[in-house]
């Protein structure tokens, strides 16, 4: 998205899969959710495995939290990422900085 396109935060916050609520109890520090999905997975691989669970039995639901990136000063995910997670039927949250 972009660290200052308040449209295109915007849009995302706007799009169908977008859920709000209070943030997962893990990975709460958004460095941590980034490094982990980075490192040990990548994005849509993950992605894919929540569906399969989801599927399967394995989970009732999947959500996914974003946050401002320390890092790159980016907010929320790129729009392959939340195409994917659309197409998955995986909700996600947005969370502006405060």
């Amino acid at each position: 998205m972009g660290g200052t396109n308040l449209d295109n935060v915007a849009a995302a916050v706007a799009r169908a899969g977008h859920l709000r609520g209070e943030p997962a109890p893990f990975l709460a520090e958004a460095r941590d959710g980034e490094r982990f999905l980075e490192e040990l997975y990548g994005a849509r691989p993950q992605i894919r495995i929540d569906a399969w669970r989801i599927e399967n039995g394995y989970l009732d639901a999947a959500q996914w939290h974003f946050f401002a990136s320390s890092r790159s000063g980016k907010i929320g995910a790129s729009k392959g990422v939340l195409d994917a997670l659309d197409g998955a039927g995986i909700g996600y949250t947005i969370h502006l900085p405060v």
